[in-house]
């Protein structure tokens, strides 16, 4: 190479490094306004939102920080809101509902098939069709149960700003307070008299306030902490935040889903939430998060059942058994395992009974109460179960009315009870005395129940 080229090649070296530097000088030149408007703008965002005066030399990276800080608080109150969402977008008042076993309360007739009945309630109506078989026949009785509160109390309105007052969870609470119970013979038993019998059955649930509404609210708050401790719902949430164009909307939307849905949130948001949204995996624990505490709030009742009888509640099986009856009692039973398994029910109840006769010239009371174990699985929102125990009944009743006024006995009973669909059943009831003028008794009972507003 010549020293002419050598000369030439270092010109042209000099030369772009000289553009370079020129550029440079220029381009930083242009950036130092830019960006000494930018820190200005950061510190009056910074204390005008966040009443942040004194932001330091660095005011951009001051007001990073606080909306680091709002948008953790956020996101706490926005994994709560819109969990509950997605458990109330996939969960249905139904979902609460306690199953149903023998429907109604046909105690102290023919047709009673447990020593201990239940005074767990219908959830809105329910009732049964039972032909029993006694010494003098085959006796067939109706029975027909309404649960009023469920039926007549439950809001049409919109949801409460407080979720214990939404309108699925006091529908779920209302579910199990309570209802009434009529009986009566299809067939005329005596056709000299007007009526042959009526029964009116009142059963009050003390423990509903501990089921149905908290159960509901526990699977809630169960959901949102396992999301929260999985991680999962925080990586979903939280780029839906950093992403949307207005943050303060979208924040806005999502804390409202639980009553607007997840769409409304989605279009203030800009983004699809479709990602909230639950997978099979996560159904699956909900759906066993929902099974645990339904049995929890099936675990135990305790409460009143009141009976009152007019006419002839044995059906023609007992001579001069017309009259009037009132029982008043309560009842408590407890069960035991987990909510998959087969689970064990300890049932007692107890109370008095007045008893006036039309050929008896004064009323007697008589002290009643039973005692049974029972063994049962949830199928079809039914209980497949089966029991056996003892109720006994001792007055100061005349030996000659022992029979028509069913009192001074000890009994032994056993029932098994079959689901055949979602809301419709099967069962067989065995009586057999063991002290006392008391007849056998084996009867047969077709259970039917509405079922809460939801899906299959």
């Amino acid at each position: 190479m010549s020293p002419d080229d050598s000369s030439s090649c270092t010109l042209i070296v000099t030369g772009k490094r000289l553009l370079l530097l020129t550029v440079g000088f220029f381009v930083l030149g242009s950036l130092q306004p830019a960006q000494a408007q930018n820190e200005a703008a950061c510190r009056r965002v910074v204390s005008a939102t966040f009443g942040i005066d004194r932001a330091g030399n660095a005011p951009c990276r001051t007001l990073g920080a606080a909306v680091e800080d709002s948008l953790s608080t956020q996101v706490e109150a926005v994994s709560q809101a819109s969990g509950r969402a997605v458990v109330r977008e996939r969960l249905t008042p139904r979902d609460f509902q306690i199953p149903q076993g023998q429907v109604g309360n046909d105690a102290g007739t023919p047709a009673q098939g447990e020593s201990a009945p239940s005074i767990q309630s219908v959830a809105l109506a329910g009732g049964n069709i039972a032909a029993a078989g006694t010494e003098e026949g085959t006796r067939t009785l109706a029975t027909a149960a309404l649960n009023p509160a469920s039926l007549f109390g439950s809001p049409d309105g919109d949801p409460q700003p407080d979720d214990s007052r939404t309108k699925d969870s006091l529908t779920v609470a209302l579910s199990t307070l309570g209802d009434v119970t009529f009986i009566a013979p299809i067939e005329d038993v005596d056709p000299e008299e007007p009526l042959d019998y009526l029964g009116v059955r009142a059963r009050l649930n003390v423990t509903s306030l501990t089921q149905g509404a908290p159960s509901f609210r526990k699977v809630e708050n169960q959901w949102v902490k396992t999301l929260r401790a999985s991680g999962e719902f925080l990586n979903r949430i939280i780029p839906v935040l950093r992403q949307t164009n207005n943050v303060p909307a979208c924040t806005k939307a999502l804390l409202r889903s639980p009553e607007s849905g997840i769409q409304e949130a989605s279009a203030a948001c800009g983004a699809d939430l479709n990602p909230l949204s639950l997978t099979p995996k996560d159904f699956a624990e909900l759906r066993a998060l929902t099974e645990e505490a339904l049995a929890e709030a099936d675990e135990e009742y305790f409460g009143l059942d009141l009976r009152l009888d007019l006419g002839d509640p044995t059906l023609g099986v007992a001579d001069s058994a017309r009259g009037t009856r009132l029982y008043t009692g309560v009842a408590w039973g407890h069960r035991y395992g987990e909510a998959t398994s087969a689970r064990t029910t300890i049932r007692l109840n107890g109370g008095v009974r007045f008893i006036d006769l039309d050929v008896m010239d004064e009323a007697v009371f008589a002290a009643e109460g039973g005692f049974d174990l029972a063994f049962s699985k949830i199928v079809e929102k039914q209980r497949l179960q089966g029991s056996a125990g003892l109720s006994f009944s001792a007055g100061n009743v005349g030996e000659a009315f022992e029979r028509a006024a069913e009192t001074n006995y000890l009994r032994g009973q056993l029932s098994v009870n079959v689901p055949l669909a979602q809301n419709f059943g099967l069962s067989i009831n065995f009586t057999t005395p063991i002290i006392g003028d008391v007849g056998t008794t084996l009867s047969v009972k077709t259970n039917w129940h509405l079922l809460l507003p939801g899906s299959n």
